[in-house]
Formats: structure tokens, C-alpha cells, sequence
């Protein structure tokens, strides 16, 4: 269990930084547009 958990939080943590760079990106496009 504790060598799935391990991934599993990097995998949710991953997410979140991929959620924030579209989340940016989206900022970035609608500042520009």
C-alpha cells in the first residue's frame, strides 16, 4: 500500500502543477485577447 500511495501523490501533485499552468495559460490569453 505504501509503495501506491507513494506515486499516487506524486500523480495528484502533478495534476495540480498541470491545472495551474493551464489555469495561467488560460489568464495569460484572455489578458492578451
Amino acid at each position: 500500500r505504501v509503495a501506491w500511495t507513494a506515486p499516487w501523490t506524486d500523480a495528484a501533485q502533478a495534476l495540480d502543477a498541470l491545472r495551474q499552468r493551464s489555469f495561467s495559460g488560460k489568464a495569460v490569453l484572455t489578458i492578451t485577447g
